[in-house]
Formats: C-alpha cells, structure tokens, sequence
C-alpha cells in the first residue's frame, strides 16, 4: 500500500466547513436585488407602458395599410396621386421589395380614411383586446396557441370563429391582432392555426382550386408545414361532418383566404400585399404580433415588456382591458408608484358600473328559433321571450334575475333556479343538474296551445338561459337541450327521453348550432368570454352519452 505524501491533506467534511458571515449576506442581498430587478421589470405600470406602445404600432399598421389599398383604388380607377402627394411617395413603393411596416407612416396628417377604407382590427382572445381600443375593435376571435404546437396541429370544432368569414366578406381585409411572450418571434396561433383555419376554409367552401397551406417564411421549418398540410384533409373532413350550410358560409366569404405577417419592430414577413392584385381574388388577412421581440427582458423602471398582456389574470388584480381603455390616461397620466398604481386599480374595479357592453348578451339559436341563451343582464324589448317563456337561471343568487322573471303575480314555475357557481365548479355542479333542468322542460304545465289565428306556430313557449358570468354554462344547457328536445329541422317536436344515435357528431353537430349563432352575434369575444369550456363540455357529453338513463330513473 502507498504511503499518501505529506503535502496531500484529505477534503473536510461539509459539517466542518464554516462560512464567513459576509458571504452569506452578501449573496442574500444579491438574490433580493435580482428579485427586485425582476419584479420591477414585470411592474403594473411597465406592462401597462408596454401595452400602450404596441397598440400605437397597431393603429400604425392599420393606417398604413389602409392608405397604401386607398390609394391604390385611386390608381385602378383612373385617379394618380399629386406629385407633392406624401400619401403617393409612401404607398406607391415597389411591390418586390419587403417593405419596413414598422416605421411611422408620413401621410398620417393628410390621409383621411372613412370606416368603409379602414382595415377592421380583429383582436383574438385574450391577449389581442389589450392592444386594440373598444373603439377600433371591430370583432374579436379564438384562435388557441396549443392548436398550432408543434405535433399537436388542430382545428377547433368548438370555436369556428366564423364571424371572421363576415368580416373578410364585407371588407375585404382583416388585421389580427395578438402577441407572444419574451424570446419568441411570432405566436403559434397566428404562424399555424389561423393559417390551418384559413386553409380549411378554402378548400371547403372554394373547392373547385387547389389551396396550399401557406405559412410565415423564415418562421417554421418546411418539414413542419408540409406535416400540418398532411393533416389538413382530416380537418376539413370534420368540419364537413357538422352539417352546416357550405354554401351560405362561402356567400359570407365571398373570395379565399390569403395570409400575410407582421411584427412589430421588424420588416413585415411577406411581400406588402396591398400593391399586389391579391386584394381582387382573395380577401387579405394580415397576422399582426403587437409585441417587439426581446431575446434579454429590459431591467428596472420603463422597462418594455414583452408580451405584457399575456396570461393577464395573473398580474392585472381584475383590471380588464375594457376597463383599461376607459381609464388609460387616468391610470398612466402621471408618474405613480406601483403600490399606487393598484391601489387605483382595486378603487376602479370597485367603483366600476357594469355598461352595456358588460355583461348584457342576448343570443337567438338560429337553428332553433325559440331558444335563447343570454347573461343575466339582457334587456331587449323588441325580442323579450323571458316575459312569457321558460328561464333557466344559473345564478347564484335569485336576486339578480332580470325583473321580467320577478312578476308582480310570481309564477315560479315558469323559473328554473339552478344556483351554481362560476367557473369550474359551476361546470362540475351542472352535472348533477341537467336532470331537473330535462325535467322542467317536460312538465304538462309548460305547454302552451297555439294561437288561433296561427296554429303553424310552437305548442312549446320559448327557453331563455341566462347567467351572470358569462355564456359558457347556458351554451351547454343549450346544448343538452338542442340535442334532446330538437329534431334536424331545429322544431322542439321530441319528448326529451333517451333517444337513438345521440354520439359525439351528433352532439357536435349540435354545438355547431350554438356557436354559429354566439359567433355571428357577439363575436368569439364574448367566446372568450363564456364560449363553452372543455369542462362544461364533458359534463354534457357523458349525460348525453352514458349516464342520462340512470339518473333520469
């Protein structure tokens, strides 16, 4: 055995190793100035700052855009531009060239746009209404990240967004409006699954070409477009199985789908397509990520933000961004602390009066003319079916039921209170409801003969669903209805017992009926806000489905 040299010292053991004091404080207080550092960069007023900035590039874009189409109309009905005309040296650029939309447009004190040259602004929820005012918002969509990641490509069968097929049908154009966290250049919801969406609408509605799945260049790698575009016949297969009318849908659109893409802070992805002769054969959709990208997060005070609205109700303390637009100069005017600032915030949420565009929704299924779903507020005079109709009440809390169902005779047969709460418990607890909710339906006492001087008219009187929070939990009361009581025409001729073929199409097939008219009514905003959930969703299925007959007995 060798004898270990004299210079060689075994290592101490952890427990006899001490630490000067100062060293330890020292790397205290630099972990607390990284974390101060990191909650600075993340403030209230830095994301707020942020947010603002980018919506100015939106409204820029818009404006830029709008006046190069202007102006290029002029042109194309015999009208040239002046010759000192700043408009004509801004917009009247090479078509070959990938032009800077990023830089301010010159024009902006002579351009004078009317509402119908206007791009509409499309914000796609959530993120998207951060960065686009109430008053420029001309609609809102769902287009969800997670359906355009890698390997898990989709098309949503539950939001449609077919309000999107008015716009671009009446306008021509559309810009979409969303963003994408620190170090990402683009969201996935608009390099893939509003391209999916576009491609799915032209090859059904516009069959008669072939429509290639376009993609941003320089943002995904080939191999991956020519994936998705493998899975692109199974998409349009499903939306096909829904059974809704291809024809009108393609009279809504008019023209295919075209993508084009913008970032803020960089030259515009694609060629600028106003100057093109796209804007005859195809309604343009430009995919505009609002925010600039940061590969390193800026530090302290004034710091950008980088995808400052995303996953808002982790930061925002309840502020909307509704709320926010109404009250930006006041929040922002003039240099606040950050306690301040929420204090602010917490006094506007608090002191805040629900408006007309709060809460007040009143959506007619128009494949079933008689059943409405709404949010507790609803006050429409020229179409009021609650006054004489079945309610379906999700509130919580009868007191906040509409005064229609409080008559001065009560007649509480005629109102069905389910008391469930919001979100994911209110999903859960209407499980457990959906029976009663079939039996208040099937009462004898519900029915009603028909008028005589018009006997074609419903035996049954209408359904009004409502609920305080939002649409998620009367779409799938609708649904289960729609699916137990409504035959193919959309006429309530069924009893509501367990009928033959009820399946995922079916139910599918049904929802589709639902979400058509939301859409085409309050827009995927009010999606956003009460589309149906995955959670109420399920529910509904497996009553449907599996264990209707056993509760029901």
């Amino acid at each position: 055995m060798l004898a270990s040299s004299p210079s060689q010292r075994p290592y101490p053991e952890l427990a006899t190793i001490q630490f000067q004091d100062s060293v330890v404080q020292d790397s205290s207080s630099v972990y607390a100035s990284l974390k101060d550092l990191k909650r600075s960069e993340l403030s209230l007023a830095n994301r707020l700052r942020s947010i603002v900035e980018d919506a100015e590039y939106v409204c820029q874009l818009q404006k830029h855009l709008a006046a190069r189409l202007e102006v290029f109309r002029d042109r194309a009905n015999g009208a040239v531009a002046g010759k000192n005309s700043e408009i004509g040296k801004t917009c009247l650029l090479d078509p070959s060239r990938n032009e800077d939309l990023s830089s301010p447009l010159k024009a902006d004190s002579s351009t004078n746009l009317s509402s119908t040259s206007a791009i509409p602004l499309v914000a796609n929820e959530r993120n998207g209404s951060w960065y686009v005012s109430p008053q420029l918002k001309a609609a809102s969509v769902y287009f969800k990240s997670t359906d355009g990641h890698t390997g898990q490509w989709g098309f949503s069968l539950r939001r449609l967004n077919l309000q999107l097929l008015d716009i671009l049908g009446k306008n021509g154009s559309a810009i979409v409006v969303d963003s994408t966290r620190t170090g990402k250049r683009f969201p996935d919801a608009l390099s893939k699954t509003v391209p999916i969406w576009a491609c799915v609408m032209n090859r059904i509605l516009f069959a008669e070409n072939q429509h290639a799945l376009k993609t941003p260049p320089d943002l995904l790698p080939e191999s991956e477009t020519a994936q998705i575009e493998a899975r692109i016949p199974s998409f349009v297969s499903s939306f096909s199985s829904l059974g809704l009318d291809m024809a009108a849908l393609r009279k809504r659109l008019k023209r295919p789908v075209k993508c084009f893409w913008a970032i803020h802070g960089e030259p515009n992805l694609t060629k600028p397509p106003i100057l093109r002769r796209d804007h005859k054969e195809y309604n343009l959709l430009i995919l505009c990520s609002a925010s600039k990208r940061r590969s390193v997060p800026e530090i302290g005070d004034g710091a950008y933000v980088q995808g400052a609205a995303d996953d808002a109700e982790a930061w925002s303390g309840g502020l909307t961004s509704d709320l926010f637009w109404k009250n930006r100069d006041y929040l922002l005017g003039d240099d606040k602390s950050e306690e301040k600032l929420r204090e602010l915030v917490s006094e506007l949420i608090k002191n805040r009066n629900l408006d007309s565009s709060d809460g007040k929704t009143l959506v007619r299924i128009k494949a079933a003319p008689d059943l409405y779903i709404g949010t507790q507020n609803s006050n429409h005079p020229e179409q009021s079916p609650e006054t004489s109709g079945l309610i379906i009440s999700c509130n919580t809390d009868p007191s906040t039921d509409p005064p229609s169902s409080h008559p001065s005779t009560p007649t509480p047969s005629k109102t069905l209170h389910l008391s469930l709460p919001a979100q994911k418990l209110g999903s859960r607890a209407l499980r457990q409801k959906l029976a009663s909710i079939i039996s208040f339906i099937q009462s004898p006492s519900h029915a009603s003969p028909p008028p005589p001087c018009n006997p074609s008219e419903p035996t049954h009187p209408p359904i009004t669903i409502l609920s305080t929070h939002s649409l998620d939990l009367p779409i799938g009361i609708a649904l289960a209805i729609l699916c137990l009581f409504y035959d193919e025409s959309g006429q309530r001729t069924l009893s509501g017992e367990q009928r033959e073929g009820v399946d995922k199409l079916f139910i599918r097939r049904r929802l589709a009926w639902v979400m058509e008219s939301v859409e085409s009514a309050v827009g995927a905003g009010a999606g956003a806000r009460g589309g149906a959930s995955r959670a109420t969703l399920n529910g509904v299925n497996e009553f449907l489905m599996a264990g209707r007959a056993r509760e029901m007995g």
